[in-house]
């Protein structure tokens, strides 16, 4: 596989996971590398990745997000709160 296919399969892992909420998941692919959040919990984030390459393909060392929505989303939440 080519370094631009391997990167792509590496960030649509990533976006998977959030997808499903399996956040172990996401910490399993930062495992040697960096989440940094900038203020608060992200609702909507956009940011950057760093990789780098590993002995078994790529891997994240980081992934810079920047808050651009914070607010009350309660009312996308599937469960309902008590």
């Amino acid at each position: 596989m080519d370094d631009y296919r391997a990167l792509e399969n590496l960030v649509f892992s990533y976006a998977s996971l959030v997808a499903a909420g399996d956040f172990a998941g996401v910490g399993g692919l930062f495992a040697k590398g960096a989440f940094v959040g900038s203020g608060g919990l992200p609702r909507r984030s956009s940011g950057c990745y760093r990789f780098t390459r590993a002995d078994h393909g790529w891997r994240f060392t980081e992934r810079r997000a920047t808050v651009d929505l914070v607010g009350d989303v309660s009312h996308h939440l599937r469960a309902k709160r008590p």
